[in-house]
């Protein structure tokens, strides 16, 4: 009888000490003060922030218009033209996500128009040609984060590069013409809204809008020197798939 409640005394030591160490465990003190389910909470709330370095493709449509002035030996002529022009991107980039919320990079854009017109006002001796060329943009990118649907909502400033020429001929021939070209570099801004498909995809979209810059003192020696003056602006909108490596 003895024996027996000595093993008993034991058996309720046991099961009191196996009790009491369990409760002061520093996973159940955790789950006791609320610890651990802010962590599993945080653990399992989808973060998919845009960030790293990327390259990519875009297709894209653009409304570019040009101011032409021109004069020579006293006679003046001005004649606006635009054409929509297509072009494929290729684009490569960097950006960081900082504070969870926020994003900064910087990006590069190589692209090549599909698209060109030649027009002439009027029967005039002298009108624009938008040419089929390589073009360049670098921009800055600055964006809020919406990590919960792995979204980017981001704005741009930088710089673009807009490529054409004007084109001379002596009356109705049309074979018989001077073509001089010209460039601008100028400002440029817009706003775009990228998604976070996985770890690697993102699918965007981009509204770009040139500030009107000017190219001008460029002359051309026909049958007279003129002296002329092209204001370039354009008006862009791109849908572009890139992959984070």
């Amino acid at each position: 009888m003895k024996k027996l409640f000595i093993c008993s005394l034991f058996l309720v030591f046991n099961v009191f000490s196996s009790a009491k160490d369990s409760a002061n465990s520093p996973e159940t003190s955790a789950v006791a003060n609320g610890a651990s389910g802010d962590d599993f909470l945080e653990l399992s709330e989808p973060h998919r922030t845009v960030s790293g370095a990327y390259w990519g493709m875009g297709v894209g449509i653009a409304n570019i218009k040009h101011t032409l002035n021109a004069t020579a030996s006293g006679v003046s002529h001005s004649q606006s033209n635009s054409a929509n022009q297509y072009d494929l991107a290729l684009i490569a980039g960097f950006g960081s996500a900082f504070y969870k919320k926020y994003y900064a990079g910087i990006e590069f854009l190589l692209f090549k128009r599909l698209n060109k017109k030649t027009k002439f006002a009027d029967g005039e001796s002298i009108g624009l040609r938008h040419t089929s060329n390589v073009g360049f943009d670098m921009d800055v990118r600055i964006g809020l984060q919406l990590p919960e649907s792995g979204n980017l909502i981001y704005g741009t400033i930088g710089l673009a590069r807009v490529v054409g020429s004007v084109v001379f001929m002596r009356g109705d021939q049309i074979d018989n013409r001077y073509s001089v070209s010209f460039g601008s570099f100028y400002p440029t801004f817009g706003l775009g809204l990228e998604h976070k498909i996985n770890d690697f995809w993102n699918i965007r979209g981009d509204l770009r809008i040139s500030l009107t810059s000017k190219d001008d003192g460029k002359q051309c020696k026909t049958d007279r020197t003129w002296t002329f003056d092209a204001k370039p602006s354009k008006f862009s909108i791109r849908l572009s798939v890139t992959y984070s490596i």
